[in-house]
């Protein structure tokens, strides 16, 4: 995870790829997660543009001697996301990385949705999953919670 990750941010047809799980095929994203050789991008698929995102991930594994050894925290901000935009959150290393176990926070902060973290789990790293439907429906794997209606706050 975090292997010199530099900023960056995408605006391509790939990125609005998402997994459908859902029964209502009708029913579209508001916010996922896109990943794709080892990056790993917030994608906002709303029509505002989100006044920042912010990611933290911390990863962990047990050695050989059956102690447990946490990895650093990556952090990355971005601001004023625009509808359609990618950004991105992380970087993972396929080989590397497959045995850790990695929490991710994302934090968003819009004037329609206030301040929302969402907080995934996995195996290698976060994979491309619907973090938000349009309804309101958070993806099963995702723990949202929502931090203030203030957009302003840190």
């Amino acid at each position: 995870m975090d292997h010199e990750m530099q900023a960056k941010r995408r605006r391509d047809a790939a990125l609005l790829n998402y997994p459908h799980s859902r029964t209502d095929r009708a029913l579209r994203p508001r916010f996922c997660l896109y990943r794709s050789n080892g990056e790993l991008f917030f994608v906002n698929h709303t029509d505002e543009t989100l006044d920042w995102v912010a990611n933290g991930s911390v990863g962990g594994f047990i050695d050989a001697d059956g102690d447990p050894v946490a990895t650093t925290d990556a952090q990355t901000r971005y601001e004023q996301v625009l509808p359609g935009e990618g950004v991105l959150i992380d970087v993972f290393d396929d080989l590397f990385d497959c045995d850790l176990y990695i929490a991710s926070t994302i934090t968003v902060a819009s004037a329609v949705s206030g301040v929302l973290q969402f907080h995934c789990a996995d195996k290698g790293g976060a994979h491309g999953r619907v973090l938000l439907w349009q309804d309101g429906f958070v993806s099963p794997q995702v723990r949202m919670e929502v931090l203030t209606e203030d957009r302003n706050s840190k």
